[in-house]
């Protein structure tokens, strides 16, 4: 949970909230602190606000926000076993793109010795027709040595169309 305002940014932390960015030439002290009737946490040193959200053009955050890096799209929780995956607005292109995929789901469920269940959202994902296959034969992999069951969502007929049968070619259950 973030609060933002036009000289800071707080975020909601586990000991109150805790300002994390302060917008250019603010002082802290005099700006943000001395009006407020507590202190805030703050576990470092506050960062710039981006310069880019006091601008008049608009900052083409439809554009910026599926930029969620791959590491963060991951989520295990080990009293229910599942991993939870998170492919929205994710774009396999290449191989590597693949291979990144599976690196990350592999460093994750290799250390725990035993087989979980899996969640992946692919609401707006986006896969190159040319890494169909090698994503699907990736999938296989992972499901028969890390996974009991996998759920998939999407909210695209499309996807499910064209996911499901390459899934289904290799003995997974597409489950979509």
């Amino acid at each position: 949970m973030l609060y933002v305002t036009e000289r800071c940014v707080f975020g909601l932390h586990r000991r109150g909230l805790e300002l994390l960015e302060v917008a250019s030439g603010i002082d802290i002290q005099r700006d943000i602190l001395a009006p407020m009737a507590f202190v805030p946490y703050m576990e470092r040193q506050p960062t710039l606000m981006n310069p880019a959200i006091f601008n008049e053009p608009p900052m083409g955050l439809r554009a910026r926000l599926p930029l969620l890096p791959l590491a963060d799209r991951f989520t295990y929780d080990a009293a229910s076993r599942t991993m939870f995956s998170n492919f929205e607005r994710l774009l396999i292109r290449t191989p590597a793109d693949v291979e990144a995929v599976c690196g990350e789901v592999e460093q994750r469920l290799a250390p725990l010795g035993h087989k979980v269940y899996g969640v992946v959202n692919y609401d707006h994902f986006l896969l190159d027709p040319q890494v169909e296959d090698a994503l699907a034969e990736m999938v296989r992999e992972l499901v028969e040595r890390h996974y009991l069951n996998v759920a998939r969502c999407t909210t695209s007929g499309f996807l499910r169309a064209k996911l499901g049968p390459a899934l289904a070619a290799r003995g997974v259950e597409p489950h979509i």
